[in-house]
Formats: structure tokens, sequence, C-alpha cells
């Protein structure tokens, strides 16, 4: 019971910063990457991997890159 209330009231508020639109602008093309690559970045945030967005940024661009 308690991980759903916590699922209820934090994890599912959990979203990474970058978007779409983010990912296009570093060259990465559309399609199912993109899908991909944000949900690898919601669950490094819920891992406690990534604190912030430039713990965010550093991840993406070694994904990336």
């Amino acid at each position: 019971e308690k991980a759903l209330l916590d699922y209820l009231s934090v994890w599912r508020h959990v979203k990474p910063h970058t978007t779409g639109d983010d990912l296009k602008a570093r060259g990465l093309p559309p399609g199912p990457r993109f899908g991909e690559v944000l949900t690898q970045l919601r669950a490094a945030w819920l891992d406690g991997e990534v604190q912030s967005f430039d713990d965010e940024l550093h991840l993406l661009e070694a994904w990336i890159n």
C-alpha cells in the first residue's frame, strides 16, 4: 500500500527535463529512440542517478555521443 501511495504522490510526477524537441535539437533523428532515451532519463531520476538538470544533461551527452 505504501508503494502505491508513493507512486501516486511522487513517482508518477517524475519526468526528465529533456523533451523530444531537445533531442531533435541535439541531432537525434525522430523515432522510437526518443521514447527509449526519455524513459531511461526518467529511470535515472527515479533511481537517484540524476539529481539535477546538469546531471541529466551530462548523462544525455554520454548516451548520444
